[in-house]
This record gives structure tokens, sequence and C-alpha cells, in this order.
């Protein structure tokens, strides 16, 4: 058993979305940056709360804690939406697509930040930003390949890659491996569902 488990909570995407950004990454990858990270293609998913190292007899207590806050927590629906780089484009260090949604996406990332800052995980310092990470940079580049994938990443910033009917949250385990990290779902939680 190990002794720990890293853990976070997250939003699974569409069909129809996961495919376009898919292509996306394919049409960004093909400049030849080399300072960019990608995100593998399963791994693509919207991070709602971080929670890190976890022991094993604690699991059970978070699962507890997400299907509270889930239960009074409405489904929503959110639209994936243009791309663009944090902390800018001048400075990258995150290539993410857009995400908009009403109110209930924010009320349900705060809720689990304050239902698991009880057990003992670190409330966020900054404000929630939701996000699609495509790349993350992994050092400061110049070169020509480096520039057409932020111009292809810029020439997607209206672009529209469809929609999610939010209805679940997901429990996930990270695992890092030599390829990257693998993400496998431990538990699902439904959302309240009013239609």
């Amino acid at each position: 058993m190990p002794n720990s488990l890293r853990l976070f909570v997250a939003v699974e995407l569409s069909q129809e979305v996961h495919d376009r950004l898919c292509k996306l990454i394919t049409e960004l990858k093909a400049h030849g940056s080399k300072s960019a990270r990608w995100v593998k293609p399963e791994n693509l998913h919207l991070t709602l709360k971080f929670l890190g190292d976890t022991p094993p007899q604690a699991v059970a207590s978070v699962e507890e804690t997400i299907q509270g806050v889930c239960a009074s927590s409405e489904a929503f629906h959110m639209s994936v939406r243009g791309s663009g780089a944090f902390p800018s484009l001048r400075q990258p260090r995150v290539l993410w697509a857009g995400l908009e949604a009403d109110s209930h996406l924010k009320e349900l990332a705060a809720g689990l930040d304050t239902a698991l800052e009880k057990l003992g995980y670190r409330k966020e310092t900054r404000p929630f930003s939701p996000h699609l990470t495509l790349a993350r940079i992994a050092y400061p580049e110049t070169s020509p390949a480096f520039e057409n994938t932020l111009k292809a990443l810029q020439t997607a910033k209206d672009r529209e890659f469809g929609s999610v009917n939010v209805r679940r949250v997901t429990l996930f385990q990270s695992t890092l491996a030599p390829g990257g990290s693998i993400y496998t779902p431990l538990e699902r939680f439904q959302l309240l569902d009013r239609n």
C-alpha cells in the first residue's frame, strides 16, 4: 500500500470537447516547440481542487466530504471557447483553452475548497480561474518553432470547442510515471440535477 495518494477533484469532458481540443493540441505540437510539455489526450480535464498527497486511510472521509458538497451543488452547463497563456503570451508558463459557465461552477469549486479545508487541505489563495491546460512550458524558449506555436494559439483565441453538461465530478488519483502522469478515476459523484 503506498504511503500516500496524489489526489485531485475534476470535471471530465464531453467527447466533442475532448476531440476538438486534441485536434488543437495536434496543430500546436506540429510547430515543434521543445519546451512545451503537452497534456496527454486522456488527461484533459477541468481541475476543481488539487488535494495532493493523501494517506490511504483518509480517502473515505475525502469521498464523504465531496459527496456532501455535490449533493447540494446544482448540475450546470459549460462552454469551451478560446485559448491563451498564463501569465501572458509574452511569458507563457501554461497554454490553455478557456471555459465559460454560470455561477454554479465557481460555487462548486468554492464549496469543495471550504469543505476540504476542514479535513486539513490548504485553502486556495488564488481566485478560481477555470481553464483546460493544454501544455506546460518547461523553460523560456525563443525559437521560431515556439513563436509559431504561440501564433497558432492566438489564431484559436475565438474558436468554439463545444460544451459539456456537467452532472458529476470525479476524484482522480495521479500516479507519476516516466512517460508522464497517469490519472485514474477513483470515484464519481452526482451533482443535484433539477431537470
